[in-house]
């Protein structure tokens, strides 16, 4: 709150909508008619407000996983985040994660060598600042994954979600996984895919 650059009434409206949605405030309007910070905005806040109506409640990975996944696949961007992917948290020891284009090798590398962040973590984040840069991608990730390989399993996922059932219940539910399971295989597709 204390560098909150917008009017008193802007941030009450931030503050109700737990710092997602809005509106494109004055920094994003376009000059010279087009504005990549724009249209990145547009898409994060666009695939966040669509999933809430699938999924509804908190889900801090699948949010922002599912909108970093649009904003990559649809301009190649991730400029804006509602999780610090810019070496400001301690946790990160200074990796910036801001480029899409590397997130494939970097993942790729955790996997290799064991370091990834632990899954359970990153599934139950209960806010966004709950979720470091490294969490960050591997929630991009996790929607890579069911998106890719698994997409109509994947929407019986988000109903079981919306209906209120927890994630390791749901998975087991639609996949017979448990979320060691759903490591082992989100595992195997990082070797194949990435």
């Amino acid at each position: 709150n204390m560098f909150y650059r917008g009017t008193p009434a802007e941030m009450q409206l931030a503050l109700k909508s737990s710092g997602c949605g809005g509106f494109p405030q004055q920094e994003f309007c376009p000059v010279n008619g087009s504005d990549p910070l724009l249209y990145d905005w547009v898409i994060h806040d666009t695939a966040k407000s669509q999933l809430r109506l699938w999924v509804g409640g908190s889900h801090c990975w699948l949010f922002e996983g599912m909108s970093l996944y649009f904003t990559r696949l649809m301009k190649g961007t991730a400029m804006l985040t509602c999780t610090d992917l810019a070496s400001t948290s301690p946790q990160d020891k200074g990796k910036v994660y801001t480029e899409p284009a590397d997130w494939p090798v970097i993942i790729r590398v955790w996997v290799r060598e064991n370091r990834d962040p632990d899954l359970t973590g990153v599934l139950r984040a209960a806010t966004f600042v709950d979720l470091d840069g490294a969490e960050t991608l591997k929630s991009w990730s996790l929607v890579e994954f069911f998106a890719g390989d698994h997409r109509l399993k994947f929407i019986e996922l988000l109903e079981k979600l919306k209906a209120g059932v927890e994630i390791e219940p749901a998975l087991k539910a639609v996949f017979g996984w448990s979320l060691a399971d759903l490591d082992v295989h989100w595992r195997r597709y990082v070797r194949l895919s990435y």
